[in-house]
């Protein structure tokens, strides 16, 4: 992915990996045969070298879910560090923030541990509790994995 403005570019993985963590909404670009659908949602997520999984969980019916499930490619972003700056003169105006835009392959999966696994990466980020869930549990959510196939990020402070 290129991008334009040459003096934002983060490549330094501890950093990428700090703008991840303190995102807490992916926005998940997708189409289907109404058109091109983008929605917000909480997500989890794995990086083992450089490698980056994503985890997001739906309800087992609805437009989103059948858009995943019609189209495996995705694109997303995330963001985080939003602040307003000013100076003059009035084009010296801008907004702060730190990003993550990319592309990937969303799957749902089927298998009990990995969507397990895959909860266990979303409420990870959102508590310091370890959580199990039975496969009543399981059966009733949709549990979808964004195999990421790149992506850059971005920051402007």
């Amino acid at each position: 992915m290129e991008m334009r403005k040459m003096d934002r570019p983060v490549t330094d993985r501890g950093e990428l990996g700090r703008i991840v963590d303190a995102c807490q909404i992916i926005r998940i670009a997708t189409s289907d045969d109404e058109g091109l659908y983008i929605v917000p949602m909480n997500f989890g997520y794995d990086w083992q070298d450089t490698r980056l999984t994503l985890y997001v969980h739906s309800p087992r019916e609805g437009r989103k879910t059948a858009a995943f499930r019609k189209n495996p490619s995705v694109a997303f972003e995330m963001d985080d560090g939003h602040d307003f700056a000013g100076e003059q003169p009035a084009c010296r105006y801008g907004f702060r923030y730190r990003s993550i835009v990319g592309n990937g392959h969303i799957v749902e999966l089927a298998d009990p541990d990995e969507k397990a696994h895959g909860l266990r990466a979303l409420m990870r980020r959102f508590s310091n509790r370890s959580f199990a869930f039975s496969e009543k549990m399981l059966a009733v959510v949709s549990v979808f994995r964004i195999d990421v196939t790149g992506f850059t990020g971005k920051t402007h402070y």
